[in-house]
């Protein structure tokens, strides 16, 4: 025999009770249980589920954690390195002012472009004037002349072929310099400055700061 259970109505729910058949009244009460049932395994369910993705996410979380530490330590392991070829090559070497001078400053240098042009295209315009001949800075056949300078290009001779061609100044030194900056502010790879080389080969011959050093070029605070 199944067991039983008394249940409290309140007064105001008699007269809807004793309107129910006899027969229907266990089936209703079966039916609300069987849905609370179903209630509480479904809200069970979603607490377990967001209770797995917050695990989830906090072992993510403590991997992002361990990587920011070994990427930190890596960090100063880099930087200390660069502080010790940079000591190298101003001690040792005498290559003069070279790289970042403290940690608070890793750029030591931030050009603006405006200041940059404007070295670029004075120096151009008494390179017109003198006549004055610029070395290739990747090959030791060739040599430039400038003819002309303008607001928008500085006109080039390229004294092997004697083609005439224009470095579009206004456009390009802008890039040039983000990407200086972009690279150091103190050194970037020969090729990556201006992408063609009789233009950057112009630009390093014209800056009173910067030189070529194998493959690099290189910006000195005191000038070249």
């Amino acid at each position: 025999m199944a067991p039983k259970r008394n249940i409290y109505i309140k007064n105001e729910y008699i007269d809807e009770w004793d309107n129910i058949p006899s027969g229907k009244r266990s089936k209703l009460i079966q039916r609300l249980l069987h849905e609370h049932k179903m209630q509480v395994k479904q809200d069970t369910d979603e607490v377990w589920k967001h209770l797995s993705l917050i695990d989830e996410l906090v072992s993510e979380l403590m991997i992002v954690l361990e990587k920011s530490d070994e990427l930190e330590l890596r960090r100063e392991d880099l930087f200390e390195d660069i502080c010790e070829y940079r000591d190298y090559l101003n001690k040792d070497l005498g290559f003069g002012n070279f790289g970042p001078k403290d940690d608070d400053s890793f750029y030591p240098v931030e050009h603006h472009s405006e200041n940059f042009s404007k070295v670029i295209i004075s120096n151009a315009k008494k390179y017109t004037k003198s006549g004055k001949i610029i070395p290739s800075i990747t090959s030791d056949n060739l040599s430039y002349k400038i003819i002309d300078v303008d607001e928008m290009n500085i006109t080039i001779q390229n004294l092997d072929s004697n083609r005439v061609f224009d470095f579009p100044h206004f456009t390009y030194l802008d890039k040039a310099v983000k990407k200086f900056n972009d690279a150091s502010g103190w050194i970037i790879r020969v090729g990556r400055f201006i992408p063609t080389s009789a233009w950057e080969s112009l630009v390093v011959e014209l800056h009173p700061n910067l030189r070529v050093e194998r493959d690099w070029i290189i910006y000195h605070k005191k000038g070249v």
